[in-house]
């Protein structure tokens, strides 16, 4: 077997260690995840171990998830939402040493994408974020629970900005200059959505928060929308949060990580596909 994982867990799904294997996958900054692949059975799942250090509250996350779950599986039975195995006890997942992990479905013939090549790609994604806002648009957004508070939290990350920039040494303002106007040259959008908030223009619903390009699986040979995966922060917010996110990670060329700010440029025709998608599934 490639890597290690505690007999324990394993057990608490019935998965025999003897004959299965594991491979690191995915290229994501917080869980770790794993292929568990069965030769016994010849069954593929997710493992996955929850990151305590981001999500504190980790069974608050399983909480969200399984109202989610349990509405879609109630009114949209054949909505594809790739919810956690239960252990043998019937819990989303198993805890042991202080670690939390969970099994996950794997879905085959499925592509995650760190990067887009195609605008279809960027209207694929963004409808399938869509569909799943406007499957649960009936769900109270106050029964789930925030599992990152602040998480998208403006108004914050201006303050957050201002006190830095109160606290910081002379020298690395000046060196910081122009990257200083640059944001500041954009407080009017602060501006903006407090008076959004205030008209109550911006109802509260429960948005994913994490819509980056690899939250969606696509068909790997029609490049089809499958299903929207990463569920961590299913909890209360704006839908401009989920559609900011998917413009911040859709309209460039580049990853996220990019060092080179010279090569951060918006395409248009992804924008107007990321528009188009969402607004596909998402009408009001």
């Amino acid at each position: 077997m490639g890597l290690i994982v505690s007999d324990k867990i394993l057990a608490a799904y019935g998965i025999l260690n003897d004959t299965i294997k594991i491979t690191k996958i995915g290229s994501g900054h917080i869980n770790r995840t794993f292929l568990i692949s069965d030769s016994g059975s010849g069954e593929q799942h997710i493992l996955q171990e929850v990151n305590t250090n981001v999500f504190p509250s980790p069974w608050n996350i399983a909480r969200n998830i399984a109202i989610v779950d349990a509405y879609l599986k109630k009114n949209y039975p054949d909505y594809l939402f790739p919810a956690p195995v239960l252990t043998n006890e019937g819990m989303q997942m198993a805890a042991y040493d202080g670690k939390f992990w969970r099994l996950l479905p794997f879905i085959q013939n499925s592509v995650a994408l760190d990067t887009l090549t195609d605008p279809s790609q960027a209207f694929e994604a963004a409808k399938q974020f869509g569909k799943l806002t406007r499957l649960i648009n009936e769900v109270p957004a106050n029964t789930l629970i925030p599992t990152i508070l602040n998480f998208h939290n403006l108004n914050l990350r201006v303050q957050q900005f201002t006190e830095s920039l109160e606290k910081s040494a002379d020298q690395l303002r000046r060196d910081a200059m122009e990257t200083i106007n640059d944001v500041e040259k954009f407080g009017f959008i602060t501006q903006q959505y407090n008076l959004l908030l205030a008209s109550g223009a911006l109802k509260d619903r429960i948005m994913h928060h994490d819509t980056k390009i690899s939250n969606i699986l696509l068909d790997d040979v029609s490049g089809k929308g499958i299903c929207v995966i990463d569920l961590d922060t299913l909890m209360p917010g704006k839908f401009i949060s989920d559609l900011g996110d998917m413009f911040r990670t859709y309209l460039c060329a580049y990853s996220e990580d990019e060092p080179d700010l010279n090569k951060i440029m918006i395409r248009l025709p992804y924008f107007e596909a990321t528009v188009r998608g969402y607004l596909s599934e998402v009408k009001t």
